[in-house]
């Protein structure tokens, strides 16, 4: 069989029609991968809670490692991660379920603020770079006592008073209270008390007799949201007063043990079944120290947890347990216990907001974002050369076969004129050219658009 030798214009049509099918399957393999590289992977950042060091210029940082996804924050359990300054070593530790992790660094006496990283361990990732106030004017503007005096309504020729002795009480936990009884020229001792409220037990009794000093200490226990307690007081004389008021239970907060303080232990109880306690001790000027106490479950279904006190210095002193790492609710569910060696003089709580003093977060974003925006010029350019490319082969391929058809033509002596104008096209052979080069800039514009929005 005789092999008929090919026609060059025919192997450069035919390399042309390939071209046109290869370009725009390789134009998508490569804006796919170049979304793919450029795709924002899980935005993982740290934040950094705090407040000012202690006398010892040690600093108590939270540090909590959060996912941010599509709007969402997830902690991230189980980090190794590590805080360093440029005038300390770095601090190692791991976060925890709650993505949490208590650091404490040394610091010498420097600056208003000190720059620091966060970084993984496993990757040496930043998770957060940039400057911290050490003295957070936040700290100091939050700072507030919470008196153990109760205000309430009085009625009677005898001053009837109520004094919480650690100025808070959380509900079904016990809490001690002192009432004193009094009249213009000094204290009513030997007066009788009846002390009743809604969804409270009292210990010893709710029939105290009040002391040489015209005090009486009695135990409460409530059940309910702001009870109502009512005193009535009557001394030996028939004289009587009575005190209404609305205690401040706080439902559903973390009880501390104020017996367990008084020999060095903090011993946190929740009515919740929570697995974790987040301790902070502070005083007016500092933020001393910070602690994650695991708690276990009891057969009441809440739960408890014990660790021992560390060295503190002397002076007014208060501990907050929270649920939560960040301690977010209200300034009440916050207040903080005292932690007064006194077991008979009243003690004021105080409640303080742990500011975010550095937050990592707005430039993972900004980077990610970066990151995406340059996947998708990348893209639009890939998309722009392929079109360019496939509108030119398209020209070729047209501006061929046109003359493949005029060279057929001119071999046709015969052929009318009417209808040799009529296969050529004229000017509709154009105006087809320009229709197809728009419609290929249409299918190309609206897979970069598809690409721009889902990158």
């Amino acid at each position: 069989m005789k092999d008929w030798p090919v026609n060059p214009g025919e192997r450069h049509n035919a390399l042309i029609t390939k071209l046109l099918s290869v370009i725009p399957a390789l134009a998508v393999v490569a804006v796919v991968a170049s979304s793919y590289i450029a795709r924002s992977p899980d935005i993982i950042a740290a934040r950094v809670y705090g407040g000012p060091p202690g006398p010892d210029d040690t600093v108590a940082w939270r540090v909590v490692v959060a996912l941010h996804d599509r709007g969402f924050y997830e902690p991230v359990p189980r980090l190794p991660v590590s805080i360093e300054t440029q005038f300390s070593p770095a601090v190692e530790g791991t976060t925890d379920d709650e993505g949490a992790w208590e650091a404490r660094v040394a610091l010498p006496p420097v600056p208003d603020q000190v720059e620091i990283t966060v970084r993984r361990r496993d990757s040496n990732t930043v998770l957060l770079h940039g400057l911290v106030p050490l003295h957070p004017p936040s700290w100091n503007a939050s700072f507030r006592r919470a008196s153990p005096h109760m205000s309430g309504r009085r009625d009677g020729s005898l001053q009837v008073d109520l004094f919480l002795l650690r100025g808070t009480i959380a509900s079904s936990f016990p809490e001690r209270a002192l009432v004193r009884v009094s009249r213009s020229h000094g204290p009513v001792p030997a007066a009788r008390l009846v002390i009743t409220g809604d969804g409270m037990t009292f210990r010893p009794s709710n029939t105290p007799v009040t002391d040489a000093e015209g005090r009486a200490m009695i135990t409460l226990v409530t059940s309910f949201p702001s009870p109502t307690l009512e005193i009535r007081a009557t001394d030996a004389e028939g004289q009587t007063g009575s005190f209404e008021c609305a205690l401040p239970v706080r439902t559903g907060a973390m009880w501390i043990d104020p017996d367990k303080l008084a020999h060095n232990a903090i011993v946190v109880a929740s009515p919740v079944g929570h697995h974790h306690a987040y301790l902070t001790v502070f005083n007016e000027q500092a933020r001393l120290f910070a602690a994650r106490l695991p708690l276990t479950r009891d057969e009441t279904g809440g739960a408890t947890g014990t660790m021992p006190l560390p060295p503190l210095p002397a002076g007014d002193r208060w501990v907050m347990a929270s649920p939560d790492p960040q301690g977010t609710g209200s300034e009440t569910d916050l207040l903080a216990w005292p932690m007064s060696s006194s077991t008979d003089v009243p003690a004021e709580a105080a409640h303080v907001s742990t500011p975010m003093l550095v937050d990592g977060m707005p430039t993972a974003r900004a980077a990610a974002k970066q990151r995406a925006h340059a996947g998708r010029l990348r893209a639009l350019l890939i998309l722009s050369v392929a079109a360019l490319l496939e509108a030119g082969l398209i020209g070729l391929r047209a501006r061929s076969a046109r003359r493949e058809l005029e060279h057929l033509i001119a071999s046709q002596i015969d052929m009318d004129e009417t209808v040799s104008r009529a296969l050529m096209g004229g000017s509709r052979f154009w105006l087809k050219m320009l229709i197809a080069t728009f419609l290929i800039a249409i299918a190309f514009g609206a897979l970069a658009f598809v690409t721009w929005l889902g990158a």
